[in-house]
């Protein structure tokens, strides 16, 4: 179990892993929300195309 622990004791690791699980956690959360926005934007299109001013 030493051999699974051991790189923790290097900083950059410990760095790397939290960036690593910031960026796991973050970006799904963003993709998602930018997703929702171009499908309502591509509804408010196809509803500006059908019913125009």
């Amino acid at each position: 179990m030493d051999w699974l622990l051991n790189p923790l004791n290097y900083e950059f690791m410990r760095q790397a892993l939290t960036a690593g699980m910031l960026m796991g956690i973050l970006c799904p959360i963003v993709g998602t929300y930018l997703l929702v926005q171009r499908m309502a934007l591509l509804g408010e299109v196809v509803g500006q195309a059908v019913l125009p001013r």
